[in-house]
């Protein structure tokens, strides 16, 4: 299952595969079409690509256990692999700042967890940005009433994002009668 894909300046195409187990990393050479694994590891889920504005780092959304979700960055040859972001958060849909090498923009949802740690409810999704040479997040659009998705910034320097009323879960009484109910 591929699922996500980016083209380089050169015009190879860096591309996620993954199945059950394990994901990979591909590069496809446009001059020769010559397919060459750029990282492979298990449990591995990325998404999201971002290449940077010089072309020597990637940013992707990174699956982790849990339902947790962070941004991570690397090289486009696959090594320094590292979390930029962390925390009881789905984080995803990572831009780079054009002119700024250490900037990314992302999306990020909480988690609302029960006394047994699973989730209940995921929040609004609000466009945060990172400062990677500090270290620090701030939020750029954030209102609970709305979800701010798949932020990019053109070359104008504008930010372009997706806006939608943000729907709060319902979960009543009725819903876990039929779970109940349905239950296999």
């Amino acid at each position: 299952l591929a699922t996500s894909m980016v083209f380089e300046a050169c015009g190879s195409l860096l591309y996620f595969l993954k199945d059950e187990g394990v994901g990979g990393l591909f590069r496809r050479d446009a001059a020769t079409g010559t397919e060459t694994r750029v990282l492979l590891k298990q449990n591995l889920h990325l998404g999201d690509m971002a290449l940077s504005p010089d072309g020597a780092m990637l940013a992707v959304a990174s699956q982790q256990s849990g339902g947790v979700g962070n941004i991570c960055v690397m090289k486009t040859a696959g090594s320094g692999m590292r979390d930029v972001t962390g925390g009881d958060t789905v984080d995803c849909a990572p831009a780079w700042v054009p002119g700024e090498s250490n900037q990314l923009l992302f999306q990020s949802s909480g988690l609302a967890r029960n006394e047994q740690g699973y989730i209940v409810a995921q929040g609004h999704a609000s466009i945060q940005i990172l400062n990677m040479d500090s270290g620090t997040i701030s939020p750029v659009l954030d209102d609970p009433g709305f979800d701010y998705l798949k932020p990019r910034v053109c070359p104008a320097g504008n930010l372009l994002f997706i806006r939608r009323p943000f729907e709060t879960p319902a979960y009543g009484a009725q819903s876990v009668f039929l779970d109940t109910l349905l239950f296999p």
